[in-house]
């Protein structure tokens, strides 16, 4: 398991909506018609570090949740030059991840 961060709304509609046959995704990286690459979705290792990049950025993110992915951290990133991995495949988001309160 892998983690993300998503506009919490849309994503837990998406999960909800999700089947087995049509699960609720996370793009990963390919190649666009107009031949321009998208890297994937930003990933991280741990929850917790999600919920630090979501802490830094202030009020741009407040309305946004950490996800669960269901990829594998060195099988399922390509690494990047930010302080996160992109998603390597589409994968499927599972479920959202709390804050943790001490």
């Amino acid at each position: 398991m892998i983690y993300t961060l998503g506009h919490r709304s849309a994503y837990l509609v998406g999960i909800s909506e999700g089947t087995e046959e049509r699960p609720f995704l996370k793009t990963g990286w390919h190649r666009r018609i107009n031949g321009e690459e998208y890297p994937g979705g930003s990933v991280w290792k741990t929850s917790e570090e999600v919920w630090a990049h979501i802490d830094s950025q202030g009020q741009r993110l407040t309305e946004h949740s950490v996800f669960a992915i269901d990829a594998e951290w060195e099988s399922g990133t390509l690494t990047s030059p930010n302080p996160w991995r992109s998603l390597a495949n589409d994968s499927r988001i599972v479920k959202e991840i709390l804050r943790r309160v001490n």
